[in-house]
């Protein structure tokens, strides 16, 4: 089949035209593809730190039921004499007090998420509530060891609680071990716990409300997804142009 010179050189033109405009259209899709990519990695993202940040939260208010907030009193304050907590808090001494644990899995694995490069802001005060915490429990099983340890004691002194919550009749041994366990509770709640006036910034009422205080701020800040970059506008243009320039080619 014979084709003419100029025929040739349409026919290589056209191929010229339809392989730019599909380049340009290539360029487009790839930009469209990547920015769509890009928005759903923002919003996986910013879904991910919003359930974070709800399962913080959830765990915040059943820590608070021990350690207590600023908002609603001073915590077990260490300025008040244990004489007077002794007089307040008979249960103290009673070895048979039990405290229930409670499990906070979103707070004792926050290092390990994956957002953790995301949570600069609260991360610190997180993982010296989980300390605060993992030392109090470490502290009352001791306390529970003790108790515990001494069956002979424990037999005898339950029954001898029965005037308003405190024994009567100990013997010597007895009130020896009575005030050891009060000396445990004592410490439990004014030293681990503690309060306003606590030296140990580690205790868990002041690790308690800079954690919360630390989430409060990170959530009002963390309230909606992060924004396209600036610099993605330039490629949106860019893509319209792409657009443009193929339909201008295909139309020639």
């Amino acid at each position: 089949m014979y084709v003419s010179v100029k025929e040739g050189f349409l026919m290589s033109e056209l191929a010229t035209i339809w392989s730019s405009a599909a380049t340009l259209i290539a360029l487009t899709f790839a930009w469209v593809t990547f920015a769509v990519s890009a928005h759903e990695s923002r919003r996986t993202r910013f879904e991910g730190l919003r359930n974070l940040v709800a399962g913080l939260e959830k765990e915040l208010e059943l820590i608070k039921l021990w350690a207590g907030s600023e908002e609603e009193g001073d915590g077990y304050l260490a300025a008040k004499k244990a004489e007077d907590y002794f007089k307040e808090q008979p249960d103290w001494s009673n070895p048979s007090r039990v405290i229930f644990k409670f499990d906070y899995p979103a707070i004792k694995n926050l290092t390990a998420s994956q957002y953790v490069a995301s949570l600069g802001s609260i991360i610190d005060a997180f993982v010296a509530l989980n300390y605060s915490i993992v030392r109090l429990y470490n502290f009352y099983e001791e306390y529970r060891e003790y108790v515990m340890a001494r069956p002979e004691l424990y037999d005898s002194v339950q029954p001898k609680f029965r005037v308003e919550g405190r024994p009567v009749g100990l013997t010597t041994s007895e009130h020896d071990f009575v005030m050891h366990t009060f000396d445990y509770n004592y410490r439990i709640h004014v030293n681990f716990i503690g309060g306003k006036d606590s030296p140990d910034g580690n205790c868990l009422y002041k690790a308690y409300n800079r954690a919360r205080s630390s989430l409060r701020a990170f959530s009002r800040q963390a309230n909606k997804p992060d924004p396209a970059p600036r610099g993605y506008i330039a490629g949106y243009i860019l893509a319209a142009l792409f657009t443009l320039g193929a339909v201008f080619l295909l139309i020639r």
